[in-house]
C-alpha cells in the first residue's frame, strides 16, 4: 500500500510540474510578444528613491500614447499592497484585448476609470478590468523585493517595495529609453583588472558586482545609499554602489575590499584592533575609511565621529571602529602617506 501511494504521489507531482512548466511557456511566449500581445521597441525607464526600473511596452495605442507623453516627474503612491500608482497628464486610449484581471508581478498596467498606470510588486486580482502597458525588462527581484532595473527575473534592482521606502508617496522621474542596438557590453576595471559585463544600463553597480562578478563582500541593505554597506571606492572616492549605476563607472577605477593589499593601513589596522564582530558592514566601512584618510590623514576625533555617522554598524561597534581608524592614520603617516 505504502508503494502505490508513493508512486502515486509522485506521479501527481511530476504531472502538476509539467502543468507549471506548460502555463510558463504559454506566459512568456516569443522574445516579441508577452500575453499574446506584440512587444515593440519602446522602453521606459522609472527612477525613484536612486533607483531605476526599465520597462519595455507593448505595441499597442495605449503604450504609445503613455511613450509620448514622457518625460515626466510625477508623484508616487503604494496602493493595496501589491503596486506603485502614477498618473499621467493625458488618459490613454485602450481595447479589450490589452484587458486582464490576474495580474503579475513586473507588469505595468493601466486603469482607465482613474486614468492611472501602476507597477505590479507583486501578483494581484484585479475587479475590475486592467490593461497591459508593458513588461519589466529591468526592476522587480525576485523574492519579496521589487527591483528596479533588469528583470533577468532575477534580482537588480531591489527597490521601491514596501520595506525599503519608508514613505507612502515619493516622487519620480519617467524617461523614455532607446535601446542599445550593439548590445550592452560595459567594460569596468574592478581591483585593477579589466572585467566586461552584459547588463542593462540602469542596474546598480551593487549587483553588477555581486551577481555578474561574483564579488559578495560588497552588501546590499538599505537600497537607498543611506547605510553604507555597500561602499566601494570608485577612482578613489568612497561611492554608494547601490545607487551608482553601470553606464555612469565604466572605464572607472572600481576598488572593493578585495582590491587593498593585506599589509594595508587599513587593514592591518582592522586586525589589531579586533574591529569586526559579525563582519557584514565592515568592507564598506573600510573603504569608507580608506577614502576618509586619503583627505583627512591626521584627523580629529570630531572629524572620524562625523564621517561614521554617514555609515551603519549592525553591532554597535563604533568605539573599535574608531580607535582602528586613528591606528591607520599613524600607520599611513609611519609608511609615508
Amino acid at each position: 500500500m505504502k508503494r502505490i501511494l508513493s508512486v502515486f504521489v509522485s506521479g501527481l507531482m511530476i504531472c502538476t510540474l509539467v502543468a507549471c512548466l506548460g502555463q510558463e511557456g504559454r506566459a512568456s511566449a516569443t522574445a516579441d510578444e508577452a500575453h499574446g500581445l506584440p512587444l515593440s521597441d519602446m522602453r521606459v525607464k522609472i527612477t525613484s528613491m536612486g533607483h531605476t526600473a526599465t520597462f519595455r511596452l507593448y505595441d499597442t495605442v495605449a503604450a504609445k500614447e503613455f511613450f509620448n507623453q514622457l518625460p515626466l516627474r510625477l508623484d508616487l503612491t503604494r496602493f493595496r499592497d501589491a503596486q506603485w500608482v502614477f498618473y499621467p497628464p493625458e488618459k490613454l486610449r485602450v481595447t479589450a484585448r490589452e484587458g486582464y484581471h490576474d495580474g503579475k508581478k513586473g507588469e505595468l498596467s493601466y486603469y482607465a476609470p482613474w486614468g492611472d498606470v501602476f507597477m505590479l510588486y507583486k501578483d494581484s486580482h484585479a475587479g475590475d478590468e486592467m490593461h497591459r502597458l508593458g513588461i519589466t525588462v529591468t526592476g522587480i527581484a525576485r523574492g519579496k523585493s521589487l527591483g528596479l532595473g533588469f528583470l533577468q527575473l532575477n534580482h537588480v534592482f531591489r527597490s521601491l517595495n514596501k520595506k525599503s521606502c519608508p514613505k507612502r508617496t515619493d516622487s519620480f522621474n519617467l524617461t523614455s529609453e532607446v535601446p542599445n542596438q550593439g548590445g550592452n557590453m560595459f567594460p569596468l576595471n574592478v581591483n585593477g583588472t579589466k572585467r566586461q559585463v552584459d547588463v542593462d544600463p540602469g542596474t546598480p553597480l551593487l549587483w553588477v558586482l555581486r551577481d555578474n562578478l561574483g564579488i559578495t563582500s560588497v552588501k546590499y541593505t538599505c537600497g537607498i545609499g543611506e547605510c553604507g554597506m555597500c561602499t566601494v571606492l570608485i577612482d578613489g572616492e568612497a561611492r554608494r554602489s547601490c545607487v551608482e549605476y553601470v553606464e555612469d563607472v565604466q572605464g572607472k577605477d572600481i576598488t572593493t575590499i578585495e582590491g587593498l593589499p593585506d599589509n594595508h593601513p587599513v587593514k592591518v589596522a582592522w586586525i589589531e584592533k579586533q574591529v569586526p564582530q559579525c563582519g557584514y558592514c565592515q568592507p564598506g566601512i573600510m573603504l569608507q575609511t580608506v577614502a576618509f584618510l586619503s583627505q583627512e590623514p591626521n584627523p580629529s576625533e570630531a572629524q572620524i565621529n562625523e564621517v561614521m555617522d554617514n555609515v551603519i554598524c549592525r553591532c554597535g561597534s563604533y568605539p573599535r571602529i574608531k580607535k582602528a581608524i586613528m591606528l591607520a592614520a599613524e600607520l599611513t603617516a609611519k609608511q609615508g602617506g
